[in-house]
């Protein structure tokens, strides 16, 4: 099966929950991607096809349903034949995604998410996506992924935990920390970076790290972050975590 074609078959199977009927939105979406499906040449972002696809993944996004997750989700990895169809749908859809914010709906990429740990290429715009829900369970989600083998998962886990800026995300990066310090490598430096931009704490150091954690750990939020040199504050993020 050619890769576009098998993209559909997602679209129209995976994306509906058994004997539940799609929605009007989901189905103008599917029947709209068959279409750019068919396009080869490189669309301009103005383009009417385009613009409609914007308007059509917006419109599923707003649901902020099981359903539409499940119909976004498939968008982010479906080949195209048009390349600059595939970039714009992918990060169409990884907007709508990231604007929900239902329990059923997060609950989808959330399972993704974890489905993805050992495929890192997938992983990656979920992590994204997951980040920008500053909430206990979108860290516990992110979590495994710093003990992926790809260094672009970590730093994209990294990332996405520093953005969290709850303790649930500080305690992992914290492990993480020292694993990457003990190993060396570029994910130190990114992990170091999302400590600092969370907790504003100029440490370099993993026993430092670990220390201050287990001093603040049960009382620490993120309203208790130092200000930055400049601000009236006195903190400023290191140069070099390594």
């Amino acid at each position: 099966m050619r890769p576009f074609l098998a993209s559909l078959l997602v679209l129209a199977v995976y994306a509906a929950p058994a004997l539940a009927a799609p929605s009007s939105a989901v189905k103008d979406l599917r029947q709209h991607a068959s279409r750019l499906g068919g396009v080869k040449g490189v669309l301009k972002a103005d383009d009417p096809l385009l613009v409609k696809a914007g308007e059509l993944i917006a419109a599923v996004g707003k649901e902020d349903s099981a359903e539409a997750a499940k119909t976004l989700l498939a968008l982010t990895g479906a080949p195209f034949p048009s390349p600059s169809v595939e970039v714009t749908l992918a990060e169409l859809s990884r907007d709508a995604l990231a604007g929900m914010k239902g329990k059923e709906a997060r609950g989808v990429v959330y399972k993704a998410l974890k489905k993805a740990i050992k495929r890192p290429a997938a992983a990656l715009p979920l992590a994204e996506v997951v980040g920008g829900w500053a909430s206990a369970e979108s860290a516990l989600a992110l979590a495994p992924l710093l003990q992926s083998k790809d260094e672009r998962a970590v730093k994209a886990a990294a990332r996405a935990l520093g953005k969290i800026q709850l303790k649930e995300a500080i305690a992992p990066l914290v492990d993480a920390f020292e694993a990457w310090q003990k190993r060396g490598g570029d994910p130190l430096e990114v992990i170091g970076r999302a400590l600092y931009d969370a907790t504003g704490q100029p440490l370099t150091k993993a026993a430092d790290w670990r220390k201050w954690w287990g001093e603040v750990a049960t009382t620490w939020t993120a309203e208790m972050r130092p200000k930055e040199e400049g601000s009236g504050g006195t903190k400023t993020r290191p140069n070099s975590f390594q």
